[in-house]
């Protein structure tokens, strides 16, 4: 993506609590999921991050955005994309975050959405030796499943971010068959709804980007949660649900499972090595022995 050239891209800000602002990268204000989420928030300053073009970044939009929200001074920054929708008021998100303090959490997560896209809870994975010759017995595996086993060692991805859904346990039980855990711990992942604390931003952005513009709308949410939670950085989880139409501007089908195997390739070749010496471990043995390093 270093080479890719940028989207267009501007901020459309509407004024509120400066308190708390809130990074919505959407293709326009106008469009309808952008007006539900400025009803949804329009307590909190929000930033809405417009793009045009076909070489759309989300990394490089939320990274933007942050910048220009932290101008603004707030204590406060949620990131969220624009198709989500309301399950509890965020009147009640905004009593809790008046009464936490910035300077004691780096960032925070919400009640796992329904539909799982954010807040829930991954692992490291390899595939097993024998997965492929299992997994085309099934007539009606999933197409991402199939296409990313079949140009795994094309693109050189050994490992996977297996996800956990309670609400698809039968998909569960034939992932498991298929891949095998190598960290003995969960992860959180950010996904698409996410809070963080400006002093964390502040700090943290003047040393690396938040998103990592190599991954191309995908795994920039695993890439990160990964980061924050073997960097240390502490996290608090409240009870707060809001739901979430998963792809809805973004869309799917072919072309978004062919950028979902160009993203695994790029995390490979990020996290490979690290992985490599990672295998067995648990997540606080990872940060006990700082083995990142």
């Amino acid at each position: 993506s270093r080479k890719r050239p940028d989207a267009d891209m501007r901020i459309f800000n509407i004024s509120g609590d400066r308190n708390i602002a809130a990074v919505i990268p959407t293709p326009s204000h106008s469009v309808v999921y952008a007006k539900n989420i400025a009803n949804m928030f329009k307590d909190f300053n929000l930033f809405f991050v417009e793009y045009s073009g076909k070489f759309f970044n989300y990394s490089k939009k939320l990274n933007f955005g942050i910048k220009i929200a932290l101008e603004t001074n707030p204590s406060w920054i949620i990131i969220t994309n624009d198709d989500m929708y309301e399950i509890d008021p965020t009147s009640a998100l905004k009593q809790f975050l008046g009464k936490a303090n910035p300077e004691k959490v780096d960032y925070i997560l919400v009640d796992q959405a329904p539909d799982y896209y954010h807040s829930y809870t991954f692992y490291i994975a390899k595939e097993m030796a024998l997965s492929k010759k299992f997994l085309y017995k099934f007539k009606n595996i999933d197409i991402r499943v199939r296409a990313l086993t079949e140009l795994s060692d094309k693109f050189g991805i050994k490992y996977y971010k297996i996800g956990f859904n309670p609400n698809r346990k039968i998909d569960w039980l034939v992932t498991s068959i298929i891949f095998k855990k190598i960290i003995g711990q969960t992860f959180y992942n950010i996904g698409d709804f996410a809070i963080f604390s400006s002093n964390f931003l502040q700090n943290y952005m003047k040393k690396a980007q938040l998103f990592d513009t190599d991954f191309i709308n995908g795994y920039e949410d695993i890439d990160l949660s990964l980061r924050l939670q073997l960097g240390r950085y502490k996290l608090h989880r409240v009870n707060f649900k809001i739901g979430s139409y998963i792809g809805a501007s973004l869309g799917g089908g072919v072309p978004r499972i062919m950028k979902a195997v160009f993203n695994m390739a790029v995390f490979n070749m990020k996290w490979s090595q690290i992985f490599d010496k990672l295998v067995g471990a648990s997540v606080a043995e990872i940060q006990d022995n700082n083995l990142l390093h």
